[in-house]
């Protein structure tokens, strides 16, 4: 069977392209578009499938129908809705989308169904310019339904980037403050994580930088006395995870007295 091709309006890529440079380092630009090209609220926001002319009264024409017709007529699913933000949080793309937000095609606080955010997915993949992005755009820091916020899934990564545990903690402390010590509640799938904070995670992460478990202090408000359900502090978290430089980095980041 032969595969369908999708088209776009070329000059979309080409702006993308000249207003963020940093996205088409390796790829990630075009990794984006290939990944939501045949995508309908993608194709009817940058006419795919269709050559640009120009209407009599100077609007941009899509076969006989002004790009601004065809968007109120095209009526995406949510689940649509939701891929296309995904994918961008996934690829490190979400400042394409700035048009989607302006017009208020795609909420920026679109979740998916376990309660996960694009804000989750920009932290957990590591873009911090995304996650800079999507707050700025309005987006709203929320555990998920296993009580997981973007700043343990931040912690939990495979490659922790200290300015993303910064801006997110200094925009919990403007605005959801309870959560910055927030801990997985007991709905999550691993039993062993229950009761553990941001920290926790970071303990038992052996990718976790002295520099990240300085940005988590940020604030000076994050409790390390805390303790998760199995009665254990991040300290002893690190300890069974043999993280040596973990807990010498906590001891010197965090204050005698806490």
């Amino acid at each position: 069977m032969a595969t369908q091709e999708h088209h776009y309006d070329r000059t979309w890529l080409e702006e993308m392209k000249r207003n963020y440079p940093s996205h088409v380092r390796g790829g990630r630009l075009d990794r984006f578009v290939k990944a939501v090209e045949s995508s309908p609220i993608f194709q009817s926001v940058y006419n795919q499938g269709a050559s640009l002319t120009d209407a009599p009264d100077g609007r941009d024409v899509v076969d006989g129908t002004s790009i601004s017709d065809s968007r109120s007529t095209t009526k995406p699913s949510p689940e649509q809705k939701t891929n296309l933000l995904f994918e961008a949080a996934r690829t490190g793309c979400c400042a394409t989308l700035t048009e989607f937000f302006d017009e208020k095609i795609v909420d920026v606080n679109l979740t998916y169904g376990d309660g996960l955010t694009a804000l989750h997915i920009a932290a957990e993949n590591g873009h911090y310019k995304d996650v800079k992005f999507l707050l700025e755009a309005g987006a709203e820091i929320e555990a998920d339904k296993r009580g997981l916020t973007p700043l343990h899934v931040a912690a939990s990564s495979a490659e922790p980037i200290p300015k993303i545990a910064n801006c997110l903690i200094k925009h919990m402390n403007e605005n959801a403050s309870s959560l910055i010590n927030a801990t997985i509640s007991e709905t999550s799938n691993n039993e062993s994580t229950e009761g553990n904070t941001a920290l926790h995670c970071a303990a038992d992460n052996k990718h976790i930088s002295h520099e990240f478990i300085r940005a988590l202090e940020t604030c000076h408000i994050l409790d390390p006395s805390i303790k998760n359900k199995k009665d254990k502090t991040a300290f002893h978290v690190a300890a069974e995870a043999e993280n040596p430089e973990v807990i010498v980095s906590m001891l010197e980041v965090f204050t005698p007295a806490k």
